[in-house]
């Protein structure tokens, strides 16, 4: 039997891979296309555009992992013995990562098993040299890590053993900062208004936590101008992972341990170590693009403001600078390092 081909003339059309006419997509795809390749004309050298890239240039999951694997080897180790040798915290350690992620009901009992004596019993204080050694060493390794992912980002070269001081500043500011929050926990939480009361004054002590000790953290390399996005932007980060926790953690922890055992609530706490990790090096980069680009929060409302005081047709002074220019937490003194990063112009 000898096969034909359909032709033009028999009206048959020939048919896409959806079963529409081949005109008809050819048509849709390259309408879609244009729409894609004009959005992205729009969006390139757009400040948007640049953090995007400087996103991806710095690596930011593998960089967030690599920080979570750090942190995990110290993190039980740093977190036990702080909490024993600490005289405000009464529940231990498992005290501490329970209050931390917001888990409640039968997520926190799972994770107070972990830290659990032979006999039930959670191991809560006791003063040790070898403690203190633990404590010691596992703070300076976080801060290190920490002051690692700041100097690549921002560019700025290793300070040698100059930096153990700095680290050493770093870990008793950390240390003041969970004391005052503990103490505000304790004070406040009992009401609803004292609740809200503790989560506004716990962030502002974050704040001022990343924000000084950060600076203290690269030595004074940066200002104080070009430390506050950073530890603005960081401090929003954590407080988001926390209510995200609070939320989704609670019930992953207990359906893990049901599924895995132990080791199941360990995968989600380093879930937790890795959004942490994702945060500190994201609020980085945000905060040294924020820099860079010479941003001002303050101008911006400014600018709104003016812009609805001449649409009433009130005449505003302006200050001859342009509104998405640098001032406010943005700015940063001659003599400081330009705020740059690997990928970042």
């Amino acid at each position: 039997m000898t096969g034909t081909k359909p032709d033009a003339s028999s009206g048959e059309a020939d048919r896409g891979r959806h079963g529409l006419p081949t005109k008809v997509t050819s048509k849709v795809t390259t309408k879609v296309t244009a729409t894609v390749t004009a959005g992205k004309s729009r969006v390139e050298g757009t400040p948007a555009a640049d953090l995007v890239s400087d996103l991806k240039d710095a690596d930011l999951i593998n960089k967030a992992m690599n920080f979570a694997a750090l942190v995990l080897m110290i993190f039980f180790p740093f977190i036990i013995t702080l909490s024993s040798l600490s005289p405000l915290n009464h529940g231990g350690a498992a005290d501490v990562i329970v209050r931390k992620m917001g888990l409640s009901g039968e997520a926190a009992v799972d994770v107070e098993k972990l830290f659990n004596t032979s006999g039930g019993d959670v191991v809560v204080n006791g003063w040790t040299l070898m403690g203190f050694v633990w404590l010691v060493i596992g703070g300076i390794a976080l801060s290190a890590a920490l002051e690692a992912i700041y100097r690549e980002i921002w560019a700025l070269p290793s300070a040698g053993l100059r930096g153990f001081a700095g680290q050493g500043i770093w870990l008793g500011l950390l240390l003041l900062c969970g004391a005052i929050q503990v103490l505000l926990g304790d004070a406040l939480t009992g009401s609803t208004l004292g609740q809200i009361c503790y989560a506004v004054l716990a962030f502002l002590v974050l704040v001022a936590f990343l924000w000084v000790g950060g600076r203290a953290l690269l030595l004074g390399k940066l200002t104080w101008h070009q430390m506050l996005p950073t530890a603005l932007f960081t401090a929003i980060g954590l407080t988001g992972l926390g209510f995200f926790s609070k939320v989704f953690f609670s019930s992953s922890i207990v359906s893990n341990e049901k599924i895995y055992g132990e080791i199941g609530v360990v995968f989600i706490i380093l879930s937790w170590l890795i959004g942490i990790g994702v945060v500190i090096t994201g609020g980085a980069i945000i905060g040294s693009w924020y820099v860079a680009r010479d941003f001002s929060f303050l101008r911006w409302v400014r600018r709104v403001f003016r812009r609805g005081t001449e649409a009433d047709g009130t005449p505003e002074a302006t200050d001859g600078r342009d509104g998405g220019g640098g001032g406010g937490a943005g700015e940063h003194d001659a003599g400081s390092p330009a705020p740059t990063q690997s990928g970042a112009p």
